[in-house]
């Protein structure tokens, strides 16, 4: 393990490493912009805004462990690690909370139109 540590073309992977996480964090402030121009009323406006948190937090996890295997520190590597973890499983629980809603709210307003029409003739008997 060591060995991977010190290597002394470290910079190659490790700079790959934040170039990636900071595409991924240019990617979720896109989605983030696009949260603006959705609408208030859409129910998919929370869907896009934590989707692209996640994306933002994540890629910054990522260049910080690039960062860290660059410039050999353990503190960034272990609080990038951390964040970027933490980070993924809190919105990853977000989403599927955010999705299952979405998706149950659809089966209501499909069971509710097909539903059989009360017969008046039926009530009145």
């Amino acid at each position: 393990m060591d060995a991977l540590v010190d290597l002394s073309w470290r910079a190659y992977p490790g700079g790959a490493l934040m170039a990636l996480g900071t595409m991924l964090a240019f990617y979720g402030f896109g989605r983030l912009a696009a949260w603006r121009s959705v609408s208030a009323f859409d129910g998919s406006k929370a869907l896009v805004f934590v989707s692209g948190l996640r994306a933002v937090l994540v890629g910054f996890a990522i260049a910080g462990v690039g960062g860290a295997w660059v410039w050999q520190q353990l503190w960034v590597l272990l609080i990038s690690l951390a964040i970027g973890g933490e980070e993924l499983l809190e919105t990853s629980v977000v989403l599927f909370v955010l999705r299952r809603g979405r998706r149950m709210e659809q089966a209501a307003r499909e069971t509710a139109h097909s539903a059989p029409a009360a017969d008046p003739a039926a009530r009145s008997g």
